[in-house]
């Protein structure tokens, strides 16, 4: 059988000897003024020792584990090698073992690439437009196999040694954060075992207050709130309980819902271009297809969120102060950030102590840096300071948008208090705002030539995040929308302001409304499609487009909620959303992990299809609402119970 696979592999033309691979081992492990370390020799040798000597298997392995010159190299396909073979390839009695590097083959002129491109008749100037700050890549992965005693630039003397003599074109880098032997996380650090204990101990205490719950309940007593605050059983029947009301704005349930799976199929798409491609020449012909901006538009879903949670935090202030509630700024502040930290520190725990003994793959490099990073800067992200205070080294980079949020919130009662007083001038005076930031995002935009799309393939400004698209004035003028409409809302739910229109008029707004968000997701597929940068057309974008559709958004809240909406306002106020809307929050927090973690598992390059991409979508998100469940009822549920019995008394104050 040995003999019949050795066949196979020299029929295939991979032979060691048909790449020099033996010849370039003997010299270099041979030459004197050899860059290889000592230890890396040693291991050589007996690695050319065993394909000449008496037949050992496990040379063999190790030299099959790595990159050959692979098919469909023509249409920028990735090899990522043998991950498992490699790692898995030992020889005890040397105490030797496999270890297995990701790199990078790299075109050294971008002539290399055009030619490449050009395979597929692309457009030229689309071939001429990629360079390094490009999404388009200027290296294919290459994956190398070599004793776990070699380290990253002797994966790098060697391969080079190998390849540039046949392609000088090319050369070969490798990095050690990107590579992997078998067992590197088989003993769990301090850390580790603290958050082990940790969940542990919250899975105990709910499975403990559940069965007396239960118990409670068989006996007909009633149980101690305090005792049941993490109940299993009472919380779910709280999670999925569906309630009437007529103070519920029920269709931002549904806004949240919808932009909810936009988000993660955002995400899913965004990802995958970040990992190795079997035909990433392919993305060219997606891009350039019109239905690829419903995608590429996802950015639009967060400023829906901002909208609403202007929306809502503007009618629930204006809510209370009816009801004569007295405000208590310190409480205010307070409730926020109980609310959210316990769900965002515990992932936070996890990222910084767990995460990289979730698994491993070619890829986990990903997921040991989101430790690095959270290790680093749990702090600022429990603070939601982290898109200010630890660019670009965010831990948990998706929770940027909890900080906007947050630091909105924080600045709330200074605009909530004289919108209630002096509702006209304050109105006015936050339009001149927005009327600023509009103006500064344009100069900011044309200044640094930003591009229009987050992911544009052409022209990725690699700071337009983190100079840009994460500050808080940058993306405060949805929110101040929101803040506006939610106003607007609570005086004509109060019969203070009436708004009648016509069934022309009515069917006219929708029809701009409409119209308005369809622009809004497609106007910037010329950018998307084309390398050539309109400061005009990209700064406009930028500066307007996020306005345009939170005004859109806001005509749908007050058409759906005062019954202007039509079949779209029935469409979004399905009592049902009431139960995502109690696992959005979570849900937002676990899907980025998820599928970070998911992607940097794989073992082989992904073929980029929108067929394959709703199939990812769909198992991330089905798989991230399993996991949210248990994550509300343990972070989320218990918390709201337990700042009900703590500082119940002084929030009704």
């Amino acid at each position: 059988m040995i003999f019949l696979i050795l066949l196979l592999i020299l029929s295939g033309g991979i032979s060691i000897q048909c790449f020099g691979l033996k010849d370039v081992m003997i010299e270099r492990v041979s030459h004197r003024h050899s860059l290889l370390t000592n230890d890396c020799k040693r291991d050589l040798f007996a690695l050319i020792q065993s394909l000449d000597g008496a037949f050992e298997f496990w040379g063999w392995k190790i030299l099959d584990s790595s990159t050959k010159l692979q098919s469909g190299i023509l249409i920028l396909s990735d090899d990522m090698g043998k991950f498992d073979e490699c790692i898995n390839t030992q020889n005890m009695e040397r105490n030797i073992s496999g270890k297995y590097c990701l790199g990078g083959m790299i075109l050294k002129n971008n002539t290399k690439m055009y030619n490449l491109l050009n395979v597929k008749k692309l457009h030229k100037e689309k071939a001429k437009a990629v360079t390094a700050s490009s999404y388009v890549p200027t290296s294919l992965s290459w994956a190398g196999c070599l004793p776990s005693s070699c380290t990253s630039e002797d994966f790098e003397d060697l391969f080079n040694a190998i390849i540039e003599p046949i392609v000088p074109e090319i050369s070969l880098t490798f990095n050690e954060n990107t590579c992997s032997i078998k067992d590197e996380n088989s003993e769990f650090s301090m850390g580790a075992i603290i958050a082990i204990i940790f969940f542990a101990g919250i899975f105990c205490i709910m499975i403990l207050e559940t069965c007396y719950d239960i118990y409670c309940r068989r006996i007909s007593k009633e149980p101690v709130q305090f005792y049941i605050a993490f109940s299993m059983y009472t919380n779910s029947s709280k999670l999925f309980k569906m309630t009437q009301n007529s103070n519920q704005l029920e269709c931002l349930n549904g806004l949240k819902f919808y932009s909810m799976i936009w988000v993660v199929l955002g995400h899913t798409y965004a990802l995958a271009l970040t990992f190795p491609s079997a035909n990433f020449i392919d993305i060219f012909h997606w891009a350039d297809s019109l239905h690829s901006m419903l995608l590429v538009s996802g950015t639009l879903a967060v400023d829906t969120f901002f909208v609403v949670g202007g929306t809502l935090v503007s009618y629930m202030y204006m809510q209370a102060m009816e009801k004569k509630i007295k405000f208590n700024i310190l409480i205010y502040y307070l409730h926020r950030y109980i609310r959210l930290t316990p769900a965002l520190g515990a992932l936070a725990f996890v990222t910084a102590t767990i995460y990289p003994y979730l698994g491993s793959g070619p890829l986990w490099s990903n997921v040991r840096i989101n430790q690095e990073f959270c290790q680093e800067n749990w702090w600022s992200t429990i603070l939601y300071i982290q898109n200010y205070a630890s660019i670009p080294k965010l831990c948990l980079g998706h929770g940027w948008y909890l900080a906007v949020d947050m630091q909105l919130y924080l600045v709330s009662p200074f605009i909530l208090y004289p919108l209630r007083k002096y509702p006209r001038p304050t109105i006015l005076g936050l339009l001149v705002i927005i009327c600023i930031i509009t103006g500064a995002n344009f100069a900011m935009a044309w200044i640094n030539h930003y591009s229009a799309i987050l992911s544009n393939i052409y022209n990725a400004n690699t700071n337009y995040m983190t100079d840009f698209y994460l500050k808080t004035h940058v993306r405060a003028g949805p929110w101040i929308f929101g803040i506006i409409i939610g106003y607007v809302i609570f005086e004509m739910k109060q019969g203070r302001l009436h708004f009648r229109p016509h069934k022309i008029l009515n069917i006219f707004l929708w029809i701009w409304c409409i119209a308005a968000l369809l622009i809004c997701i497609f106007i910037g597929h010329h950018s998307l499609r084309t390398p050539e940068y309109s400061e005009w057309g990209n700064s406009l974008h930028i500066a307007f487009v996020r306005h345009i559709w939170s005004i859109g958004i806001c005509w749908i809240m007050v058409a759906c909620i005062f019954g202007y909406g039509g079949p779209i306002g029935w469409f979004l106020s399905f009592p049902v959303y009431q139960v995502f809307n109690k696992f959005a929050y979570s849900i937002y927090l676990l899907h980025y992990m998820y599928i970070t973690l998911w992607y940097s598992t794989l073992r082989t390059s992904i073929y980029f299809s929108d067929m394959m991409m709703g199939y990812f979508f769909w198992g991330n998100m089905c798989f991230t609402c399993l996991l949210t469940y248990f994550w509300v009822l343990a972070f989320e549920s218990p918390v709201i119970i337990l700042e009900k019995i703590l500082l119940g008394s002084l929030m009704k104050r």
